[in-house]
């Protein structure tokens, strides 16, 4: 079973002990300004796929040693006002992890 290991400013990590997913929200869409992700949605989900290291040391995508986050799908999240429905963010993550880790992925 997948647990939450780590929580940043702009997402959360998640591990079961052999597969590392990383969940990264913030993401411009359409003809916004700043930095858009592969699938151009709000949030992407990266797989690790790089060197057997721990947990402690993954990479954030903005560190040094990122090549090994591989992007795995994206999404966009509910708007309420200018806020996240971040019910809905987290209902659309637990889905994401459950394929991952159920094997559906």
């Amino acid at each position: 079973m997948y647990k939450l290991v780590r929580q940043f400013d702009d997402g959360e990590m998640y591990s079961d002990g052999k597969r590392h997913v990383l969940v990264v929200y913030g993401f411009a869409t359409g003809s916004e300004m700043g930095v858009h992700c592969l699938y151009n949605t709000m949030v992407c989900i990266y797989v690790w796929e790089g060197d057997n290291i721990s947990i402690e040391n993954l990479p954030r995508l903005k560190d040094k040693g990122k090549e090994g986050w591989k992007p795995l799908r994206g999404f966009n999240v509910d708007i309420e006002g200018n806020e996240y429905d971040w019910d809905n963010y987290y209902e659309l993550v637990k889905d994401a992890l459950d394929e991952i880790y159920g094997g559906d992925l």
